[in-house]
């Protein structure tokens, strides 16, 4: 117990002997880190956006992982560097690309000292976004167009035949010939005709989920306009200052503890 009151009070003399030491130290270390996060550091900027998957007929283009590793690529960068004018390791610094596994959006967000810089960042990566998946949104999009066109050929072509053998119905209904005659004919090409509109019902139907596919369907968009802050998220002045001072103060009584320690031995 003795020795534990004699450890603290040769603890507490030592810090009272270098307190103006730990003191100014400390003091030092606060106003040199004010002075650097208040009047040299500049200000960073930040925004953000969700940006939705490009799907087609229900089923995404490419995975969220497939998009997060595309729009970090080197080539991709290089491409909005050179719309924004600016160079690559720039943009490649700045950004940042989040996702989550089978989901159909990626977050965006985008860091920089120039808040213009940010405003022209995002429009520029959502039309680089769909230029580089350009060919393969419209490869799918036009083998839907081009089925639902072979299908109204064939819906045309069956009203056609439809028209005829109405017309030929109506004219047995109007002329008839000999009952048994008539009879036979006309159950065969009511059958044909039956059977070619049940066909073109079909067809229709086709043509129209085809048509909801193509409404769905969708290229890369923002869920809403990109979310730009007005304040800085850096450099945290307060924080950064406070946290200068206690490691200052803490490695000043480090220091003393070494300096009493070396004086006596």
């Amino acid at each position: 117990m003795q020795e534990n009151e004699a450890s603290l009070k040769s603890f507490i003399l030592t810090l009272l002997k270098y307190k103006y030491f730990i003191v100014g130290l400390t003091v030092f270390a606060i106003f040199v880190s004010g002075v650097l996060n208040f009047f040299v550091l500049k200000p960073v900027y930040s925004g953000s956006g969700i940006v939705y998957l490009a799907q087609v007929n229900g089923n995404l283009l490419l995975k969220a992982k497939d998009v997060q590793t595309q729009t970090t690529s080197e080539n991709f960068i290089q491409k909005i560097a050179q719309d924004l004018g600016v160079e690559s390791k720039v943009i490649s610094k700045a950004l940042n690309v989040a996702t989550s596994q089978d989901s159909k959006f990626i977050l965006v967000s985008f860091e920089s000292e120039d808040k213009d810089l940010i405003t022209r960042f995002f429009p520029s990566f959502i039309t680089e976004l769909n230029s580089f998946n350009s060919q393969a949104y419209q490869n799918q999009i036009g083998a839907l167009n081009d089925q639902k066109s072979t299908l109204s050929q064939e819906v045309s072509s069956l009203e056609k035949q439809g028209e005829d053998v109405f017309t030929r119905l109506k004219a047995l209904e109007q002329n008839g010939a000999s009952n048994a005659e008539y009879v036979l004919e006309y159950t065969q090409l009511r059958g044909v005709y039956d059977s070619i509109v049940s066909k073109k019902v079909q067809l229709i139907n086709q043509i129209s989920q085809i048509d909801l596919a193509l409404k769905i369907s969708n290229s890369f968009f923002y869920q809403s306009n990109p979310l730009i802050l007005d304040t800085p998220v850096k450099p945290h002045k307060l924080f950064n200052t406070a946290l200068a001072g206690l490691i200052a103060f803490c490695f000043g009584i480090l220091l003393a503890l070494f300096l009493e320690y070396w004086q006596k031995s």
